[in-house]
């Protein structure tokens, strides 16, 4: 009989051990191969929607006017982000060039940056309702961005807070109240960044993305709905056409002076008050879709009218006239007045016309005289 030792039993167990593992990796890999299989080939199980998923061309009209909507609130953000950037740096009275100045120019940028990232949010995510499967979802993930950019502009307002009573600062007497103001902002702006984060995480989680899903699925229908019963009055009142007409008019004029805006100042600050003018007239001109369905931009409300008569009296070869057999008739067709002007064809011209004119003696006698 052989005895082993404690060595050699120690080895069988870990080499049973290690092939016990081995086999339930395999077994985990299996499970995983059959769950793709089951899922549509996707190992992962994924069950997100494919990219065809809630394209409705009827809800882009509202994405539009979300997506320029954004458009507005991210240059607002860009507007002031520069803003903070000037005041950082400009001549100001009792903080200017100090520790103070440089810090409240942070905080505003910081702000405006979180104003951006709200704005790039809603336009990646709403503004593409109707041609991506999830907008929900996507502006409800940037979410943690703008949280987390929101404390980025609190550390930033606690220290200026308390550089404002900071030793050679004029207002140094006030130390023993910006300080601790300051140093609880400054915390409150730390516990915010780690909340963004944590939001971020969130809102990419399976149960977040399957929430954000249906309330896409009930918003992008809605959404189609909602611009087909405005286009449709629009269509019935023909007064779409005309209005989208008016809107692109408006629109276009404030994209035009939002540009002169731009060019006139030569710094960052007009240049963004331009851009911003400018995004408001595009919104402004997107919102035409919502009325009138076919974009031409026509603004002549009579249009169905003259469309039914062929585009004039003479009728074209194409349209179609209800008076067509009317015009036809006195076109040089069938005239009914032809005897009429026949007989009448050689008046004016009594002196060798081969025309037979029935008033020829009496013409003939009037020209002897």
């Amino acid at each position: 009989m052989k005895i082993q030792t404690p060595l050699q039993t120690s080895s069988v167990s870990s080499s049973a051990s290690a092939s016990s593992r081995t086999l339930l990796a395999a077994a985990a890999l299996a499970v995983l191969a059959l769950a793709g299989c089951a899922s549509g080939g996707n190992p992962n199980g994924d069950t997100t929607p494919s990219s065809t998923a809630n394209n409705s061309p009827g809800a882009v009209p509202v994405g539009n006017v979300a997506s320029n909507g954004g458009n507005v609130v991210t240059q607002t953000g860009k507007t002031v982000s520069d803003l903070g950037t000037t005041i950082g740096t400009a001549s100001l009275p009792i903080v200017g060039g100090t520790a103070t100045q440089k810090d409240l120019g942070a905080t505003i940028t910081s702000a405006g940056n979180t104003v951006q990232t709200l704005g790039g949010g809603i336009s990646n995510g709403l503004g593409k309702i109707g041609s991506t499967p999830d907008p929900v979802g996507t502006t409800v993930q940037s979410s943690g961005a703008v949280v987390h950019s929101t404390g980025v502009t609190l550390v930033n307002a606690g220290q200026t807070v308390s550089d404002l009573g900071a030793a050679g600062s004029p207002l140094a007497p006030l130390n023993p109240i910006t300080s601790p103001v300051g140093s609880g902002v400054s915390a409150l702006g730390q516990v915010a960044q780690g909340a963004g984060g944590l939001v971020t995480i969130g809102t990419s989680s399976g149960p977040v993305q399957q929430v954000t899903q249906q309330l896409s699925n009930a918003i992008v229908p809605l959404s189609s709905q909602v611009a087909g019963a405005g286009q449709q009055v629009g269509a019935a009142t023909m007064l779409g056409a005309p209005l989208a007409g008016a809107l692109n008019t408006v629109g276009g004029a404030l994209q035009s002076g939002g540009a002169q805006v731009g060019a006139a100042g030569g710094n960052a600050l007009t240049r963004d008050v331009g851009g911003l003018v400018g995004a408001v007239g595009s919104t402004v001109a997107s919102a035409g879709g919502l009325v009138n369905g076919g974009g031409s931009g026509s603004t002549n409300p009579l249009a169905p009218i003259t469309n039914a008569l062929g585009g004039g009296i003479g009728g074209t070869a194409g349209g179609s006239n209800p008076l067509a057999p009317i015009t036809s008739a006195l076109s040089g067709g069938a005239n009914p007045l032809a005897p009429i002007t026949n007989a009448l064809g050689g008046v004016t011209n009594v002196a060798g016309g081969s025309g037979s004119n029935p008033l020829s003696p009496l013409t003939g006698a009037l020209s002897a005289h």
